[in-house]
């Protein structure tokens, strides 16, 4: 595991936050808000948390300067490496505070007076453990200079332009050409689009998808293009799905290769590229033409809510909805679309798909698939079940039990009770049986399929 995040309860959104970009960004966290699973051992889920961290990221505020649980949370660090040579200690501050006696010598990332865009940024480069350099030029300290184009002033970002009644314009549907590099305007479009995507019903997921995809594409396409050279944003919403195209006048890049190659380098050394973050958090990722250049990203709406019927506190949700055309893993919900282009990649790919069933302290995922498939007699959920067990299998260390309920079609509900049986999977028929599913429930469920299956093997 990556990142340990410590913080006082009052500074739950602020972790939260934090530990939702770093598993973003492909890192593994682990947050007590996500993970402790009611009626476990805080003490023992905080010591487990904390001997298999890498890293611990502090969330420096008052309330955490004073609670003596978190000072124990970072001093762990601190001792493992005093001289921060192995930066497992990182302090993010997120609140007016001083840090006093040792944390006073580590550099800390302040989050504080910054929107989210910069925020995320800012902590991101630090958890990668890059260099801070701009990417701008900084401003001239000196004489105040007016920027000048053609001898006259340089032209206001066009998003940020006041429309004639007063408001902003919003960039969807339009064309926005920026300077390669120029992080303001990038930054400015982000906050904007965001807003109008909001007002639009976008949910709050498929606007971050959209913020996170849109600044790995901007940061592969400027490494094709000049300083002084542009790229332009095509951002085309619909009701049923976010379009964006990003496209460039240099030489480009060949999408599929670059993403074979960036998960080969996944497989190797546990890395997920810029672009394989692109393409799990869209529904499609495209190379429209080389001359110009054009990727084209699309992202179908996602479902608000898609409900479990499986009840119990040790079990994760791992529903497969015809009717409300998603699939969710846990919190993360993606649609049956997604999923086609997913299984068509490599395995390390489908591991980062699979892997926040391995998060949370739980002993089985319960594996709903509920609604009919349009297409009759075939059943889409065999590749996905199928793509599970393999993943099961390469991960030795995700030994959780997997539960199924079907509340689908005749021919899918044969189907998938003679896939359990072989599988190894213990199938539930009853929809009020699961409501509050208890250990023993599970385990005499077990115990009887066993018994089943020898017998009939007699």
């Amino acid at each position: 595991m990556d990142f340990f995040v410590s913080y006082a309860s009052a500074d739950r959104p602020w972790a939260e936050w934090i530990a939702w970009q770093l598993e973003a960004d492909g890192y593994q966290v682990v947050v007590q808000a996500w993970d402790f699973a009611a009626g476990s051992d805080w003490a023992h889920e905080m010591q487990n948390a904390m001997s298999t961290a890498e890293r611990v990221v502090a969330v420096l505020s008052p309330d955490y300067l004073n609670s003596a649980h978190g000072e124990a949370e970072w001093r762990e660090f601190y001792a493992q490496d005093p001289s921060g040579e192995r930066r497992q200690l990182l302090p993010v501050r997120v609140r007016e505070v001083d840090p006093p006696g040792l944390l006073k010598t580590r550099v800390y990332v302040d989050l504080v007076g910054l929107n989210s865009v910069a925020a995320r940024e800012a902590l991101l480069a630090a958890a990668r453990g890059v260099r801070g350099k701009p990417h701008d030029e900084p401003k001239f300290p000196g004489l105040r200079e007016q920027a000048e184009v053609n001898g006259s002033e340089a032209p206001r970002f066009p998003a940020a332009l006041p429309a004639a009644d007063g408001t902003s314009n919003e960039p969807l549907g339009e064309s926005v050409i920026l300077r390669a590099g120029d992080t303001a305007a990038v930054r400015d479009f982000i906050a904007r689009a965001s807003a109008s995507l909001r007002r639009h019903k976008f949910a709050d997921s498929d606007i971050g998808a959209f913020r996170i995809s849109l600044l790995e594409l901007l940061h592969n396409a400027v490494n094709y293009v000049g300083d002084d050279e542009t790229v332009e944003l095509k951002l085309d919403p619909t009701d049923e799905a976010l379009s964006l195209e990003v496209t460039d006048r240099g030489k480009g890049f060949d999408l599929e290769e670059a993403l074979a190659r960036s998960e080969a380098e996944l497989s190797e050394r546990g890395f997920e590229h810029g672009l394989l973050r692109v393409y799990r958090l869209g529904s499609e990722l495209a190379q429209v033409s080389t001359a110009p250049h054009v990727i084209r990203w699309l992202r179908e709406q996602t479902p608000q809510e898609v409900p479990t019927a499986f009840g119990g506190e040790n079990v994760i949700p791992f529903v497969f909805s015809y009717e409300l055309d998603a699939i969710r893993i846990w919190q993360t919900v993606h649609t049956i679309w997604q999923f086609r282009h997913y299984t068509r990649r490599s395995s390390a790919f489908m591991d980062l798909i699979f892997d926040p069933l391995q998060r949370p302290t739980r002993r089985y995922v319960g594996i709903e698939v509920v609604g009919e498939y349009w297409s009759g007699s075939s059943w889409f959920s065999r590749p996905v079940l199928d793509s599970l067990l393999a993943f099961k299998k390469r991960n030795p260390e995700f030994d959780k039990q997997l539960l199924l309920f079907a509340d689908t079609d005749s021919f899918e509900h044969r189907e998938l009770r003679k896939y359990c049986r072989r599988a190894g999977i213990v199938m539930f028929e009853d929809k009020s049986v699961i409501r509050d599913l208890k250990d023993k429930d599970v385990s005499r469920t077990i115990r009887k399929t066993q018994e089943k299956r020898h017998g009939h093997k007699r």
